[in-house]
């Protein structure tokens, strides 16, 4: 049994508008920051934190803009916060 099909969402934040792929601790040399795990955010993700974070758009009117329900945009963006916070703390 498959779940629903997901749903396309409208986002107008890309990956190319990112100035760095990748960070770490300074003093690391790049072989050690390369072994470290990675986190990974999706465009989803992103779109949230930039809309929420960056902008101060409303949970409200993100979730409008992306055409999705508040619920599923409040869960996207509790994902992206979560995975931000452990990149930077670990």
């Amino acid at each position: 049994m498959r779940g629903r099909k997901k749903k396309t969402r409208c986002l107008s934040y890309s990956a190319e508008q990112m100035i760095c792929s990748c960070f770490g601790p300074l003093k690391l040399p790049a072989e050690q920051l390369a072994q470290r795990p990675k986190v990974a955010l999706s465009a989803d993700e992103m779109q949230t934190l930039v809309d929420r974070d960056i902008q101060n758009i409303s949970m409200e009117e993100g979730s409008a803009r992306m055409q999705i329900s508040k619920t599923v945009y409040a869960g996207i963006y509790t994902a992206a916060r979560k995975k931000l916070t452990t990149a930077l703390v670990e």
